[in-house]
């Protein structure tokens, strides 16, 4: 008794605030003096659970708003909880009548990091910070269903196994916006909601200050469940709010805004950052001629193992915080019978070929269209441009009378020359009739027509580059090519140039590796002109020198500005457009377009790549595109190339493999097995010509020469048919794997093809 009343004053003179703050300098026995002292106040006395080391700025366990900082050695990540949160029956989470719940909550987060469960160590702050808001999440979404669990009177007494395996299997995908949080669904019953007061009369005063308010999105191109009426009060209500932000020069809707609201009563879900949609921003030129053929099969992608993991691993935890917080209620001989294996076997299995491949012939045409367009067009379209930006510079926010000057000769020559080629700036959405795309391929709006050179540029520079979009998106003008020589220069004609990228798939989203890929010199000629673009650019003061070079003209203000994935795309359905690829008939009897996207030009790269290549190149493959397992690899060319192509592959490696003498080809005594089989035959070998000859000749001197018909069955087109057949008819099949071994120089890999039989 004296023990806790000397706790309690020790408690309230403030000396533990003190203790806490000079608590690295104690000696062990006042150390355990202390913690004896916090565990009698109701603490844990575990310096680690009361005072874990990833909570900054004086905040403790105790606290109702959580500092976070997490990682080491400078590499931190900084995230704030605040638990003061509504429950379902509107008291607060940090009240006293919930304290039972919300220690457990808190004990429940602190052992996610807890040292003893993290093999006594740190990590780097990206890590310890995904492995937090795993532990975050589950706790948003026992907050989001408190309705459900009775949260205030029975804390988490109703919570069941099944509640824990769909939340492992269907909460935990990806993106947590989605498949968590609900806020595509949310956001629209919140706009429905907010909106329904905009009268027509509002409407229309609002366009006038906000002219682009009606041009709303086909309904092909929306992912909001909200009818064209109601979309249009819902952009009228983001805009008479000012809740539109620019970002890279287009106005979008402010997200932070609207996740307050939704997410208020959550501990990360205020903190949401999800995707905005494309119906609510404004846009300039992104509407088609047609819908797309979509890129993408109709599936959902299920949570990954990896993910599955890390969250099956936090919500494991529970159970240790019951123990530590016995008033949680919460069932613990529930968590027995939850086990990994148990929610990994319902998880349904992912469907091969998430994204559908272009036909090659849509390809073909349209690199060849691109290049004719880029080099018909290229000079004029960029020198007017530039001109134009230069004249609204000149006559807009900035006066600098060596403007006009800095607009060099080559530039006016150019300009001059088409003057009377462009017949406007740009034709709004509310301006377009049903002529409008011929109009639009008669190549007499500037803008349109720069949108269009710079989706050419896009296509060619995506199919023979095969880099991903973000790789191509942040190159620099300085180290985009490798050297750094002009390619039209007669004298540079045997140099091999490379891409230079920082790759994106290496390191986290901080730092990443800078790489170089060998290129043709028709993409090193089109990355120069680029270059020498983004080089005017800066030199007229268009844009800073640290710009990406992808560049992009904002057709509102003629301001330039570094392109998004948005814009990226925009440009490419531009050039289809154009070119006007093919159109298909879709089940539902629309008639929609081939689209092309970065990641379709990437596979058929891959699939061209391995058409000619075949097998034996495979991991120069690899590389080039940037995968680290072969095995992804080959998933990804299966997917991709069609089956008669990849037929034909795999039987010409075998037939060069039986026919050749030594081969590496692992199994392959399972192929001569069954071509003897087919000809009734109990051996079977393949001599060259010259043994052949030497046969032949003794054998006629024999008289016993062996007839055309069983030379035909030696002969190497019948062993291709056999072996086709064969491969044709699944009986075998060719993989390939990839085996490791050490050396002296460390980890050495290599590709090995192996027979499969399949019986």
């Amino acid at each position: 008794m004296k023990d806790s009343e000397e706790a309690k004053d020790y408690k309230n003179d403030g000396v533990l605030e003190e203790a806490q703050a000079d608590l690295g300098s104690m000696r062990y026995y006042e150390r355990r003096l202390y913690l004896k002292q916090l565990r009698d106040q109701g603490g844990f006395g575990d310096l680690d659970m009361d005072f874990p080391s990833w909570l900054v700025e004086g905040t403790s366990f105790e606290s109702n708003v959580w500092e976070c900082r997490f990682g080491s050695e400078g590499n931190y990540v900084r995230m704030s909880v605040d638990f003061n949160v509504s429950l379902e029956d509107g008291s607060l989470l940090t009240e006293a009548a919930n304290a039972q719940l919300l220690r457990g909550f808190k004990a429940f987060l602190v052992v996610q990091l807890h040292p003893r469960y993290n093999n006594n160590q740190r990590r780097q702050g990206e890590t310890e910070a995904e492995i937090f808001k795993c532990g975050l999440k589950f706790v948003d979404h026992i907050l989001m269903n408190g309705e459900q669990f009775q949260l205030s009177k029975l804390g988490l007494n109703l919570m069941r196994k099944v509640d824990f395996t769909d939340y492992l299997i269907n909460r935990t995908k990806y993106p947590a916006s989605t498949y968590l949080y609900s806020y595509p669904t949310r956001l629209a019953v919140l706009l429905r909601k907010v909106s329904a007061g905009i009268m027509h009369s509002d409407i229309e005063l609002i366009a006038e200050s906000f002219p682009f308010l009606d041009e709303i999105s086909p309904e092909w191109e929306r992912e909001l469940d909200l009818d064209d009426d109601e979309l249009l009060r819902a952009r009228a209500y983001i805009y008479d709010n000012a809740l539109y932000k620019t970002v890279l020069g287009i106005k979008q809707y402010n997200s932070a805004t609207f996740t307050q609201i939704l997410y208020r009563n959550t501990l990360a879900g205020k903190s949401l950052v999800p995707k905005t949609f494309p119906e609510l921003n404004e846009g300039f030129t992104w509407k088609t001629e047609f819908p797309p053929v979509p890129v993408r099969n109709e599936s959902t992608v299920p949570v990954s193992r990896k993910m599955l993991s890390r969250h099956f691993n936090a919500v494991r935890l529970m159970g240790l915080a019951q123990q530590l917080v016995p008033g949680m209620n919460f069932n613990l001989k529930m968590l027995t019978k939850l086990t990994y294996r148990s929610v990994y076997k319902r998880i349904p299995k992912k469907v091969e070929g998430n994204f559908r491949s272009l036909p090659g012939e849509v390809v073909y045409k349209l690199i060849r269209d691109s290049h004719v367009y880029i080099r018909n067009n290229a000079r004029a379209i960029f020198w007017n441009v530039i001109a134009r930006a230069i004249d609204n510079k000149v006559h807009g926010r900035y006066v600098k009378a060596n403007h006009r000057s800095a607009c060099n000769d080559k530039i006016r020559r150019g300009m001059m020359s088409n003057a009377n080629k462009y017949e406007c700036w740009l034709t709004p959405f509310s301006e377009r009739d049903e002529e409008y795309y011929d109009y639009f391929r008669s190549d007499k709006s500037l803008h349109d027509s720069f949108v269009t050179l710079m989706g050419a540029y896009l296509i060619i520079l995506g199919a023979l580059t095969a880099r991903r979009q973000r790789e191509l998106l942040g190159m620099m003008e300085g180290n985009c090519l490798k050297p750094n020589k002009n390619p039209n220069l007669p004298e540079n004609k045997c140099v091999q140039y490379e891409i230079g990228f920082m790759a994106g798939k290496t390191g986290d989203r901080h730092t990443k590796e800078f790489l170089t890929v060998p290129i043709p010199r028709l993409v090193a000629k089109l990355l120069w002109a680029l270059k020498e673009v983004h080089q005017d650019c800066v030199r007229l003061d268009l844009i800073p020198k640290n710009t990406p070079l992808l560049i992009f003209i904002r057709p509102d203000n003629l301001s330039f500005r570094q392109m998004c994935p948005t814009t990226y795309n925009a440009c490419l359905s531009t050039i289809c457009d154009f070119t006007q690829t093919p159109t298909v008939v879709l089940e539902s009897g629309q008639v929609a377009r081939f689209y092309v996207r970065q990641h379709q030009l990437r596979r058929f790269f891959a699939m061209a790549f391995f058409a000619a290549a075949g097998f034996k190149d495979l991991d120069a493959l690899r590389a080039f595109l940037g995968h680290s397992d072969i095995q992804h690899l080959y998933t990804y060319i299966v997917e991709i190339t069609p089956g008669a192509m990849l037929q034909s592959v795999k039987t010409e490696a075998l037939a060069k493999a039986v026919l050749a003498k030594d081969s590496s080809i692992e199994h392959l005594n399972t192929v001569k097995y069954a071509l003897c089989k087919m000809h009734e035959l109990h051996d079977l070998s393949i001599k060259t010509i010259p043994e052949l000859r030497m046969i032949l000749e003794k054998a006629a001197a024999c008289e016993d020469a062996p007839s055309a018909e069983e030379l035909a069955k030696l002969s190497d087109s019948e062993i291709y048919s056999n072996l086709k057949h064969l491969v044709a008819s699944k009986l075998i099949d060719l993989v390939p794997t990839r085996a490791c071994l050490m050396t002296s120089n460390g980890v050495q890999a290599d590709i090995h093809l192996m027979v499969r039989v399949n019986h």
